[in-house]
């Protein structure tokens, strides 16, 4: 004689239930989670953006001061007398 297991229904729709439960529940930290590293990582970006920003501005200053040191009147003069190398 053979035992045989038989189906409960039961079981079944527990067993759906508890899928469905935990779908919901990843649903909702994902919803949770996702504006906070979303977040995270503008503020990245930020940063980032900030660096580059200063570096831009460094950059500018730096050609603002060599274009007027250009400017000057005897500044041509003194290249021009130079030997080229």
């Amino acid at each position: 004689m053979r035992v045989v297991r038989q189906a409960d229904p039961a079981a079944r729709g527990e067993c759906w239930s508890a899928v469905g439960a935990a779908a919901v529940l990843l649903a909702l930290a994902g919803s949770i989670i996702a504006p906070h590293a979303a977040s995270v990582l503008e503020g990245y970006n930020l940063e980032r953006l900030k660096v580059e920003r200063q570096t831009l501005v460094d950059q500018k200053r730096d050609l603002e001061v060599k274009e007027a040191s250009l400017a000057e009147p005897g500044t041509l003069c003194r290249r021009l007398r130079k030997p080229a190398i």
